[in-house]
């Protein structure tokens, strides 16, 4: 949470592939996080397409949807941070026009 209002200018995506909305809503609830584009990908569609093989995996795409890096199982603090100051300092996450979380939404239900 803290790293979506710092770093408004990246598109966090945080897609659940086990838990049922409800149980997520929950979740977040009881944690007190506020998380934009919260997805569900119940028939883990996503993780066919990325090659994920383990949960959580977390990715990092360029605003171009080219693939810059890949972490498995659960991401500090600390290392979003390094990942998130590497890609600024690389000029790779700039803000863009386009919505992945829109995209993703229709990647899911199309079956792309």
């Amino acid at each position: 949470q803290n790293a979506q209002h710092q770093h408004q200018d990246v598109t966090f995506l945080f897609v659940n592939q086990g838990e049922s909305m409800q149980s997520v809503s929950t979740f977040l609830e009881t944690q007190g996080l506020n998380l934009s584009n919260v997805l569900f990908d119940s028939g883990g569609q996503l993780a066919q397409k990325v090659g994920s093989m383990a949960l959580p995996t977390t990715l990092f795409y360029s605003p171009e949807g080219r693939l810059l890096g890949s972490h498995l199982g659960e991401l500090s603090e600390a290392s979003l941070a390094r990942a998130l100051e590497s890609f600024d300092q690389n000029n790779s996450m700039s803000a863009h026009q386009a919505d992945p979380a829109r995209n993703l939404q229709k990647c899911l239900t199309a079956n792309c």
